[in-house]
């Protein structure tokens, strides 16, 4: 496009360095890039000059198709927002790096494109210079003639009036009577030549005539692209779109891939941690079991060794008594003895001697017995 701006990749790179990663201002430089005529919006013979500059291989581009990508409100022209918007949001998934490359490449070309359909010096001096008048206002009529049918309906003459500022409907439908002589609903060669010579006069100067052609042939360029190949050209922007679509599925589907990993790897962390406490539970568990069981094991066994204790002097304290019971009938066997002893003196001297030679017969047969358990006496013999 023949723009002031520098063409040097080198300078190109230091600008889009300068924007810091800023995608708006970036977005910006693009589109500054793409308006070739200045006017602060892209028309569709902008984007069909450009993109044909662009892409080395015109088979089936439908640019129809991405103008209107471009053009959200549908008004026929991108504005500056628009283009930014669109541009920004069908590049989000790229990084600021690989955002900055298509910029600086895209910049790089279209700065080197040099505008033709909508450059007015450029309609003159190859389309219109070295034609005669008539020739020159049937370039006037193709740049109307959007379907190519050979005939200006009412659409398009009135899309094209609008684009010089007659928005009137009274003014369109006075220009259109005038142009249609016949009122058959179109206007035909013959008749755009008639009304146009009989209103700019066949006396204005031919080159200053051109030149004013060449300004509206632009206008009216810029108003609706008269796309050369378009069925043939139909689908390239579709294998594009579709191509970009495989690239972000791919480059989701390694960032998901990624993503699975680092989430498989945070799991296998969890379950192996959660696997630590698991074990480290049951330890603890364990370690509490094996407490309890020496605590109860020891409870039994101070138990047990209290019984023994108890029972121990249980019995030694039924010993003491058994014991001290013993003495005490001891002691009274001693007393009731000797309280025998006593009165045995005051019996009778008979029975005192009964009761002595009783005694002493006791004694001698108990000698005599214990003889007769070690074997037979010589009396027996």
């Amino acid at each position: 496009m023949g723009n002031k701006f520098s063409k040097d990749p080198q300078e190109i790179y230091k600008e889009i360095k300068k924007c810091k990663g800023d995608r708006q201002k970036l977005a910006k430089k693009l589109f500054v890039a793409l308006d070739d005529d200045r006017s602060g919006y892209l028309t569709i013979r902008e984007i069909v000059d450009q993109f044909e500059g662009y892409s080395k291989s015109h088979h089936s581009i439908d640019y129809q198709t991405i103008f209107d990508n471009y053009d959200t409100n549908n008004d026929g022209i991108i504005s500056e927002a628009e283009f930014i918007e669109f541009y920004i949001e069908a590049n989000r998934h790229v990084t600021r790096n690989e955002f900055e490359k298509r910029v600086h490449k895209a910049l790089i070309i279209f700065r080197t494109i040099v505008a033709k359909s909508t450059d007015a010096d450029f309609i003159y001096d190859v389309e219109l210079k070295g034609k005669n008048l008539r020739s020159s206002v049937n370039v006037l009529f193709d740049a109307m003639d959007d379907d190519e049918t050979g005939t200006i309906d009412t659409r398009e003459f009135q899309s094209h009036l609008s684009a010089l500022g007659v928005q009137e409907a009274d003014k369109l439908e006075t220009l259109w009577r005038a142009y249609d002589e016949d009122n058959d609903g179109m206007i035909t060669r013959s008749e755009f030549w008639e009304f146009w010579s009989k209103r700019n006069g066949l006396g204005v100067k031919p080159e200053k005539a051109k030149r004013s052609l060449a300004v509206l042939i632009a206008k009216f360029r810029s108003v609706y692209a008269r796309v050369q190949r378009r069925e043939k050209k139909r689908g390239e922007v579709t294998k594009v779109l579709e191509r970009l679509d495989t690239e972000y599925k791919l480059k989701n589907e390694e960032e998901q891939k990624a993503l699975r990993g680092k989430a498989a790897v945070e799991t296998r962390i969890e379950n192996e941690q959660r696997k630590k406490e698991m074990a480290a539970g049951k330890a603890r568990r364990r370690v509490q079991k094996r407490r309890i069981e020496i605590e109860e094991r020891n409870q039994a066994k101070d138990e047990q060794q209290t019984t023994q204790e108890n029972k121990q002097l249980q019995e030694k304290k039924q010993l003491q008594e058994k014991k001290q019971l013993q003495e005490n009938h001891q002691e009274a066997g001693e007393e009731e003895g000797r309280g025998r002893g006593i009165f045995a003196d005051r019996r009778h001297p008979k029975e005192h001697q009964k009761e002595h030679h009783k005694k002493h017969h006791k004694k001698h047969h108990r000698k005599h017995k214990n003889k007769s358990s070690h074997g037979p006496t010589l009396h027996e013999l």
